[in-house]
């Protein structure tokens, strides 16, 4: 692993801290593991971001988790596996990092979700990974009833 960026704020360095105390476990779990911090110049002003990429095997065929954190606690993660044609799955979530939740718990949490992505059947029910990111981002409606 790459030397590790020192983020200004708060949640963003106590994610940053948690992927370090981590990173020694990561090594027999993952094949590749990059952390970057910016500032995403897409809002004004600018916001200082952090991007975790997770990979279990080699880049171009391995299932990937990407988080991204911005310093406001909005957060997205974004996990998929490439197939022979296209993405042979791939599910998206994103928004705002519940209350009294640090950087640490989410890093947790990606852990946890890594796991269940193993579980070929869970992973094919997008019920089944929205729901875990429930009590964790604050997400708004996912779904219509009436």
């Amino acid at each position: 692993m790459v030397a590790l960026p020192s983020p200004a704020g708060t949640f963003l360095r106590t994610a940053v801290e948690a992927v370090r105390l981590r990173s020694k476990a990561w090594k027999h779990k993952f094949f590749d593991v990059s952390v970057e911090h910016r500032l995403d110049h897409t809002v004004s002003p600018p916001v200082e971001m952090v991007e975790i990429i997770l990979r279990r095997g080699r880049p171009e065929k391995s299932p990937r988790i990407r988080l991204t954190l911005w310093e406001d606690r909005w957060a997205e993660v974004d996990a998929r596996e490439a197939g022979r044609t296209g993405w042979r799955w791939s599910c998206r979530f994103q928004g705002r990092v519940l209350g009294g939740r640090e950087g640490k718990q989410i890093i947790q949490d990606i852990e946890a979700f890594d796991a269940l992505l193993d579980d070929d059947r869970r992973r094919a029910d997008p019920e089944v990974l929205s729901s875990f990111w429930d009590g964790k981002l604050a997400r708004g409606p996912t779904r219509l009833v009436r």
